[in-house]
Protein backbone atom coordinates (compact mmCIF):
# COMPACT_ATOMS: atom_id res chain seq x y z
CA UNK A 1 0.00 0.00 0.00
CA UNK A 2 1.48 3.87 -0.82
CA UNK A 3 1.59 4.94 2.54
CA UNK A 4 0.47 9.10 2.79
CA UNK A 5 2.83 9.64 5.35
CA UNK A 6 5.77 9.35 3.08
CA UNK A 7 4.50 11.30 0.94
CA UNK A 8 6.06 14.04 -0.29
CA UNK A 9 7.83 16.61 0.28
CA UNK A 10 9.06 18.61 -2.39
CA UNK A 11 12.72 19.58 -2.03
CA UNK A 12 13.32 21.17 -4.54
CA UNK A 13 16.53 21.48 -6.41
CA UNK A 14 15.50 24.29 -9.33
CA UNK A 15 17.74 24.62 -12.18
CA UNK A 16 16.79 27.27 -15.35
CA UNK A 17 17.99 26.90 -18.51
CA UNK A 18 17.28 28.61 -21.65
CA UNK A 19 15.50 26.79 -24.32
CA UNK A 20 15.40 28.59 -27.84
CA UNK A 21 14.01 26.68 -30.52
CA UNK A 22 12.55 23.69 -27.60
CA UNK A 23 9.37 24.63 -28.76
CA UNK A 24 7.88 26.63 -26.42
CA UNK A 25 9.90 29.49 -27.57
CA UNK A 26 12.67 31.77 -26.34
CA UNK A 27 10.82 32.64 -22.76
CA UNK A 28 10.88 28.93 -22.20
CA UNK A 29 13.06 27.40 -19.43
CA UNK A 30 13.76 24.09 -18.28
CA UNK A 31 13.22 23.71 -14.91
CA UNK A 32 14.79 20.53 -12.70
CA UNK A 33 12.29 19.66 -10.09
CA UNK A 34 13.53 17.31 -7.48
CA UNK A 35 11.40 15.67 -4.45
CA UNK A 36 11.89 13.17 -1.59
CA UNK A 37 11.73 9.58 -2.47
CA UNK A 38 8.68 7.48 -1.23
CA UNK A 39 10.05 4.19 0.17
CA UNK A 40 6.99 1.97 -0.63
CA UNK A 41 7.76 -1.20 -2.93
CA UNK A 42 5.09 -1.00 -5.06
CA UNK A 43 6.67 2.49 -6.09
CA UNK A 44 9.73 1.13 -6.89
CA UNK A 45 8.90 -1.61 -8.73
CA UNK A 46 7.42 -1.92 -12.43
CA UNK A 47 4.47 -0.22 -12.57
CA UNK A 48 5.28 2.20 -9.82
CA UNK A 49 7.04 6.03 -10.35
CA UNK A 50 5.55 9.03 -9.91
CA UNK A 51 3.71 11.98 -11.41
CA UNK A 52 3.96 15.59 -11.72
CA UNK A 53 1.65 18.19 -11.75
CA UNK A 54 1.77 21.83 -12.85
CA UNK A 55 -0.32 24.88 -13.63
CA UNK A 56 -0.66 28.51 -13.71
CA UNK A 57 -3.36 28.33 -11.26
CA UNK A 58 -2.06 28.40 -7.49
CA UNK A 59 -4.54 25.72 -5.80
CA UNK A 60 -5.41 24.11 -9.36
CA UNK A 61 -7.27 20.68 -9.31
CA UNK A 62 -4.54 18.11 -10.86
CA UNK A 63 -7.15 16.38 -13.26
CA UNK A 64 -7.27 19.61 -15.18
CA UNK A 65 -3.36 20.23 -14.72
CA UNK A 66 -0.55 19.11 -16.92
CA UNK A 67 1.46 16.53 -16.09
CA UNK A 68 4.32 14.57 -16.43
CA UNK A 69 5.30 10.86 -15.60
CA UNK A 70 8.35 9.69 -13.87
CA UNK A 71 7.84 5.95 -13.72
CA UNK A 72 10.21 3.62 -12.18
CA UNK A 73 12.85 2.09 -14.86
CA UNK A 74 15.26 0.27 -13.45
CA UNK A 75 17.36 -0.19 -10.30
CA UNK A 76 16.49 -0.28 -7.07
CA UNK A 77 13.89 3.50 -7.01
CA UNK A 78 11.92 5.31 -9.35
CA UNK A 79 13.55 8.80 -10.12
CA UNK A 80 13.14 11.70 -7.86
CA UNK A 81 13.40 14.25 -10.42
CA UNK A 82 12.28 15.32 -13.45
CA UNK A 83 13.10 18.18 -16.05
CA UNK A 84 9.79 20.54 -17.22
CA UNK A 85 9.84 23.43 -20.02
CA UNK A 86 8.01 25.99 -18.53
CA UNK A 87 6.98 29.22 -20.22
CA UNK A 88 7.53 32.51 -18.27
CA UNK A 89 5.63 33.30 -15.27
CA UNK A 90 4.38 31.45 -11.71
CA UNK A 91 4.23 27.69 -12.14
CA UNK A 92 2.74 25.83 -9.08
CA UNK A 93 4.03 22.08 -9.06
CA UNK A 94 2.66 19.43 -7.59
CA UNK A 95 3.44 15.51 -7.32
CA UNK A 96 2.36 12.36 -6.26
CA UNK A 97 3.50 8.59 -6.06
CA UNK A 98 1.53 5.47 -7.44
CA UNK A 99 2.16 1.80 -8.17
CA UNK A 100 0.80 -1.47 -8.74
CA UNK A 101 -1.62 -2.81 -6.02
CA UNK A 102 -3.06 -6.38 -6.96
CA UNK A 103 -2.89 -5.27 -10.06
CA UNK A 104 -4.98 -2.42 -9.91
CA UNK A 105 -3.07 1.32 -10.16
CA UNK A 106 -3.22 3.43 -7.36
CA UNK A 107 -1.67 6.68 -6.64
CA UNK A 108 -1.28 8.62 -3.81
CA UNK A 109 -2.44 12.23 -2.64
CA UNK A 110 -0.46 14.90 -4.22
CA UNK A 111 1.42 16.63 -2.15
CA UNK A 112 1.36 20.38 -1.40
CA UNK A 113 2.28 22.47 -3.96
CA UNK A 114 5.75 24.76 -4.76
CA UNK A 115 5.97 27.61 -6.63
CA UNK A 116 8.66 28.32 -9.35
CA UNK A 117 8.99 31.86 -11.22
CA UNK A 118 10.13 31.52 -14.51
CA UNK A 119 11.85 34.42 -16.02
CA UNK A 120 12.57 35.05 -19.38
Amino acid sequence: MIKLSQILVLLFTVLLFSCAGCGGGSSSKNVTVSWSANNDKVVNTSGGGYTLYYSKQSGFDTSSADTTDVPYVSGTAAPTSAILLLSEGVWYIRVAAYGLLNGVSKSSDPSAQISVNVEG
